[in-house]
């Protein structure tokens, strides 16, 4: 999967005008989108922070309603990628768009992919790990989102609104949906419950209340009988959200509350062998159990206590009111936080017990966006406003050996893999397990920053965009590592490590935008995107490896059109992009610090184009089409990790130059093609059908790894059903149902990749095997 050459611009220009399918824009709401003789009504975005017709807005956006998540029964974050070509989903609950995300697992670096809801940035993805309820709508943000959305964004971001209260109604919504998944080598059952109760409360004021309840089976088997102690690979989520809206006149008042638990290690941990090298004590081990690694090896045999506990929740709320000028002051504050209790033991074999990996992370956040919406005149419109955010993180991270000999855990060290060479720390760096050591580790984040975009109307066709942000970053760490009498030294010396780290940074936007006609609308722009700095985990005190990771900065240059056709019957959208990442932070393995190490080590282009198509074949047929060309390759990457199959290392090597190759998680080409066909069955019930085609070449977890490589896959999903007019619907569903079964992540197991050998872990989503179920809802 070696990019040498880039694909040019002009050859994709050229695969797009020899492209035409249907397809999709995926902009249908509950009470929008009607399919009419006479074209597509307006899609409504927030992408800029206001409302606007997707058609005028001059930004790369998809837009998924609540009916869409619906219509393919997608439920969870992590399942989104299947509508959304230009975003993927890798290993720990990670995300990349347009082949760039931070593929580091530590709670010291920002996310590239930025997430919001109901207009609050996250500083961690744990946030947002709810199933999806009461959804108004998803936008996915291509690119750097560097201005106008909280917290910066390098790569790209996921927004996401859920619906408001409604005055003077009272309504409600309640769902079920039981899904079976055809995983090995028995089935797993998932069982999804929701309501929504909409009431008013005054002339003037309404509640709405949403609870959620979700359950779903392991996704792997572990045939260990683990009675003694608590091994939960299933996920159970619970859920209550309470928004009460306020509207008199010029003024809006929007509260809101919630609290979640989400428990079980389920999809985000479940790991399995893939590959294990034939020099591996795993064979003998493995076939002890029954177990034969393989691209669908969905079992192991742990006997360590594998849980995650996640308590989430917080409070916000939004003021809005309308001057008389027409300018509207908004302002957003929030507190969310999240608590996590988390254990590990991912030796995945009876035989081989290693040692336990507890870890704890108590982390929140206080935000505040002060914005002025200034209305559109004959010359300009825009908007300005001010940002503020501070995070705590108060983390513990622990390895603990599981039923050591007295002798080993007194005052002598634990060694896995290696033979004892002295008295203590006589243990060679061939020790098994090697990732983290014991800590204690404190992290504060504070951000500052002053933003605004205009729009200059220069003619009655030709309108300039400029925008800046300045932002002022603080961060601070105090990380206390500890020596255990049962383990030797690793990932640096121990003790207690202060630092901190001050960055001042600009962004700026910079565009052009002709509306040539009412159907066609041209537009172009360059700007920059940021990410803040953060610090290593691993290597306090290693005067060779920096312990803060500096800021990244991110370059893009974009144009395309944006086009109605026949008689507003057809959408068809293009994008073409170029961004340059300069100090890309990567993570990579160091030889020396025992420890993967986080470091701007890495220059990246991201280039390529986006198709979006949306076509009315007929009064009851509707197609839609997304599409994403993809060439994201490091330009320089000198400190590339070497694995046991690299091959740009020879058997001395610890790095390499990783200039040529892709990045993780970009697949050259991907593709969304669904149909939706509606039909009025009698006076009272109408039926209906959703088909849905995903497509996504072959694509890489590692750099320069043959191993960590995946094969193309397509997935067929399909649903049919009924709904009356007193507002029940009941549909039949199968998702992925050629069971093409792949991993969202591979990965090399750590202690073989530290004793040289090729053996390889995969991670199973959702969307990983077929899934057959019935869905039941009743709106009133």
């Amino acid at each position: 999967m070696k990019h040498l050459k880039r694909l040019p611009l002009t050859v994709l220009a050229s695969a797009i005008a020899c492209s035409f399918a249907g397809a999709q824009e995926n902009a249908q709401s509950d009470t929008e989108q009607t399919k009419k003789s006479e074209g597509f009504e307006v899609i409504l975005v927030e992408a800029q922070r206001t409302t606007q017709n997707l058609q005028e807005v001059p930004v790369s956006v998809q837009v998924l309603y609540g009916s869409d998540l619906d219509d393919q029964n997608i439920n969870e974050l992590t399942q989104l990628s299947a509508l959304a070509p230009t975003l993927q989903v890798g290993q720990d609950n990670t995300f990349a768009i347009r082949g760039i995300g931070s593929q580091i697992f530590a709670e010291t670096i920002d996310p590239s992919v930025a997430l919001a809801i109901d207009g609050v940035s996250l500083g961690r993805n744990a946030l947002a790990g709810q199933p999806f309820n009461d959804i108004a709508s998803i936008e996915v943000l291509n690119g750097p989102q560097g201005l106008l959305f909280g917290k910066n964004a390098s790569a790209g971001l996921i927004n996401i609104t859920t619906q408001r209260p409604i005055l003077d109604e009272f309504s409600g919504h309640a769902s079920l949906e039981y899904n079976l998944r055809d995983t090995t080598p028995t089935d797993a059952t998932g069982q999804i419950v929701k309501g929504t109760l909409n009431m008013p409360v005054s002339d003037h004021s309404a509640l709405r209340v949403n609870v959620l309840y979700s359950d779903q089976d392991p996704l792997i088997d572990n045939v260990y009988p683990n009675d003694d102690v608590r091994t939960d690979l299933g996920q159970e989520k619970r859920g209550i959200k309470a928004k009460y809206l306020y509207l008199d006149g010029p003024l809006t008042v929007y509260l809101m509350a919630d609290y979640n638990t989400n428990d079980g290690t389920g999809e985000r941990y479940s790991r399995t062998f893939r590959t294990v090298d034939p020099n591996s004590e795993l064979v003998d081990l493995l076939a002890a159990d029954n177990i034969v690694a393989g691209p669908e090896n969905m079992v192991n045999n742990s006997d360590g206590a594998m849980f995650r506990d996640v308590e989430t929740g917080g409070l916000q709320g939004e003021v809005s009111y309308l001057f008389e000028s027409g300018i509207e002051l908004i302002n957003i504050a929030a507190w969310r936080y999240f608590d996590s209790d988390t254990n590990l033991h991912n030796d995945f074999s009876s035989k081989r017990d290693i040692v336990d990996n507890p870890n704890t992370n108590e982390y929140s956040q206080v935000s505040n966006e002060l914005r002025f919406i200034f209305p559109e005149t004959d010359s300009y419109r825009g908007q300005a406003g001010l940002f503020y955010f501070n995070s705590t993180s108060d983390m513990t991270n622990r390895l603990e050996v599981q039923g050591p000999p007295p002798f080993v855990a007194v005052g002598f060290p634990y060694c896995v893999g290696a033979e004892i060479s002295g008295p203590p720390p006589g243990c060679p760096y061939s020790n098994d397990v090697f990732l983290g050591n014991d800590s204690i580790t404190e992290l504060e984040q504070t951000s500052y920053a002053a933003f605004g975009q205009f729009d200059f109307f220069l003619t009655d066709k030709l309108t300039a965009t400029a925008g800046a942000r300045v932002t002022q970053d603080e961060i601070s760490t105090d990380v206390l590592q500890m020596q255990r009498d049962y383990f030797i030294g690793i990932g640096g010396p121990r003790g207690r490590f202060v630092e901190s780290v001050d960055n001042t940074n600009i962004s700026w936007k910079l565009g052009m935008q002709y509306q040539s006609s009412s159907e066609l609308m041209l537009y172009a722009s360059v700007g920059q995107g940021y990410k803040a700095p953060g610090f290593n985990t691993d290597n306090q005190g290693n005067e060779n490896i920096p312990f803060a990771v500096e800021d990244e900065i991110s370059t893009t240059v974009e144009a395309g059109f944006k086009s109605t056709l026949l008689d507003n019957k057809l959408i068809f959208n293009v994008s073409l992009f170029n961004t340059k990442f300069d100090n890309y932070q990567a993570q990579s393995f160091n030889l020396e610090a025992q420890a993967f190490i986080i470091q701007n080590a890495a220059t990246v282009t991201s280039r390529g184009a986006e198709i979006s198509a949306r076509a009315l074949v007929s009064d009851n047929l509707t197609l839609f089409w997304d599409a994403s060309v993809l060439d994201s390759t490091f330009d320089e990457f000198d400190a590339a990790s070497c694995t046991p199959d690299s091959v740009e290392c020879g058997p001395d090597d610890a790095f390499f130059n990783a200039a040529g190759y892709s990045t993780p998680l970009a697949a050259d080409f991907t593709s969304n093609l669904q149909a939706k066909y509606e039909r009025e069955l009698t006076a009272d019930i109408y039926g209906f059908v959703n088909a849905g085609l995903y497509y996504r070449s072959e694509i890489s977890y590692g750099i320069g790894s043959p191993e960590t490589e995946l094969d193309a896959i397509s997935t067929f999903n399909i649903s049919a059903g009924i709904e009356t007019m007193n507002g029940l619907q009941v549909s039949v569903f199968c998702n992925n149902c050629t069971d093409e079964k792949y991993p969202f992540s591979i990965a090399f197991d750590p202690g073989e990749n530290n004793d040289g050998l090729i053996s390889t872990q995969q991670s199973w989503g959702l969307n990983s095997v077929r899934s057959i179920g019935i869905s039941v809802s009743q709106s009133f």
